[in-house]
């Protein structure tokens, strides 16, 4: 699962490798959806058919739609865990 907490509506996001490829697997950008009480979070949910390894670092690429044209572009950073292991 891929959550943010915003302030404002955020569109999308990509999923890019390192190189700055979409990784395959899933159809971009994911459509991000307000989780309803959350004051301003997020998610969308990664498909299980992803193309990832395990500490494949990513740039996830955010569009955020915010009002009076202060619409905002960032990149974040993940790294692939395997679900329920630590660091």
């Amino acid at each position: 699962m891929l959550a943010f907490s915003i302030f404002y509506r955020v569109n999308d996001a990509t999923v890019k490798n390192k190189s700055g490829v979409e990784v395959t697997g899933q159809s971009w950008p994911l459509t991000l959806t307000y989780v309803t009480g959350s004051d301003g979070v997020y998610q969308g949910v990664l498909e299980s058919a992803l193309e990832v390894n395990v500490n494949d670092r990513l740039n996830v690429e955010v569009t955020v739609d915010a009002p009076g044209n202060l619409d905002a572009f960032f990149k974040v950073l993940a790294v692939v865990r395997q679900r329920g292991k630590s660091l």
